[in-house]
């Protein structure tokens, strides 16, 4: 049986996770064994291949569970000053094990994330952690509709583009980097995290995937489907159909 190869464990260490409570408040985050376990996993459990092959020791001892992009820039910029690793999470429908932190750390939660920010004729701009089943609701309000979503409609926007790669829709829209995104706001895991606000369009520069030392990025292209860039989505706006 083929065994994963992990990468080098960072798990949070007391202090950090004495800063994520002093900093966001108990409420925002757990260390509850069972809650860690099961913000660990996602439905790679659909694969026996999978399942015999994911680590046990692939377990966050902290989960955050963050509701603004400032307390999102929090998570980060602590994680980063205690070479903690981080694994973002959507609802953890997807099937291949990307939301598994190999290297333990903390697991950030967007769920709590959510929210349409704003509509217009053929795009709509909404939170990462905002479901595809409100998007629609969203979109069909104005007499639109989404041009392509997951089978799992209960998926987060950010985890279906982080991890995702078409859907229903895709036969006549395409797939989620033919144009379906026109922006994203991420916000990169260093010291003192911003929004970086890309555009869709031809492909500029690449992101970096090394703890630190990032640059400002023109493109959103590259990280449609880039499961394991160094940069937790924060804000999307993309397309509609009439």
């Amino acid at each position: 049986m083929h065994r994963i190869v992990l990468p080098e464990t960072r798990p949070a260490s007391v202090g950090c996770i004495e800063e994520l409570y002093a900093r966001l408040g108990a409420s925002q985050l757990t260390v509850d064994a069972d809650a860690c376990a099961a913000a660990s996993r996602d439905h790679a459990w659909m694969s026996p291949v999978l399942t015999a092959a994911m680590p046990e020791c692939a377990r966050a001892e902290v989960v955050v569970r963050p509701r603004t992009e400032d307390q999102l820039a929090v998570t980060l910029a602590i994680a980063y000053a205690h070479d903690v690793a981080v694994t973002a999470r959507g609802k953890g429908t997807g099937n291949y094990g990307q939301a598994v932190p190999l290297a333990q750390g903390i697991v950030v939660d967007t769920s709590r994330m959510e929210g349409v920010s704003d509509i217009g004729s053929g795009w709509i701009e909404a939170n990462t952690g905002t479901t595809f089943t409100r998007l629609e609701l969203a979109a069909r309000e104005t007499g639109q509709e989404l041009a392509i979503f997951p089978s799992t409609t209960g998926s987060t926007l950010g985890g279906f583009l982080a991890g995702g790669a078409g859907g229903t829709g895709s036969i006549e829209n395409g797939m989620l980097w033919d144009g379906y995104v026109s922006e994203l706001s991420l916000l990169p895991c260093w010291d003192a995290p911003e929004p970086q606000w890309m555009s869709g369009g031809p492909t500029t520069r690449r992101p970096c995937s090394t703890r630190g030392n990032c640059h400002g990025h023109r493109s959103s292209e590259p990280l449609i489907g880039a499961r394991s860039e160094v940069w937790v989505m924060s804000h999307r706006r993309g397309g509609l159909s009439p």
